[in-house]
């Protein structure tokens, strides 16, 4: 499995080549109106006339508004869209790993232990539905 980091802008041209050459595409975003905005246009003018299968991963969610997030999810879902059932919540402890040149998993300030487990929960949904085929 590779994974490619792009921009996200449907008018790059690193996410137009990446997409054609996917197996499929995982597309982060946080669940504010303005960001789901920009993922529809992505979805719809890139992602979709592709043919490749796509799922949503809900990023930078503020823990303190998992409701408002789980009804971004609900509605994506109702929109047609595949989306994970983890969500990266946001935690300074992401910016102070940054900061430091470690990975969230090594990293051990406040918070960064919540922050890891949101990644390995998102790896384990990523490599359970990819191997079952579910990637969609």
């Amino acid at each position: 499995m590779i994974v490619v980091d792009t921009p996200g802008a449907r008018e790059s041209a690193a996410l137009l080549a990446v997409v054609r050459h996917a197996d499929a595409v995982i597309l982060p975003s946080p669940p504010a109106a303005l960001d789901l905005a920009g993922l529809a246009r992505t979805v719809r003018d890139v992602v979709r006339p592709s043919g490749v299968p796509f799922r949503v991963l809900l990023t930078r969610v503020d823990p303190r508004s998992i409701p408002r997030a789980e009804q971004a999810r609900t509605d994506l879902v109702e929109q047609g869209y595949g989306v994970f059932s983890t969500i990266i919540r946001s935690y300074a402890a992401h910016e102070d790993a940054a900061l430091a040149g470690v990975p969230i998993g090594a990293y051990r300030g406040r918070y960064a232990s919540e922050a890891d487990l949101d990644y390995r929960r998102v790896t384990a949904e990523i490599i359970r539905d990819y191997v079952t085929g579910d990637i969609r």
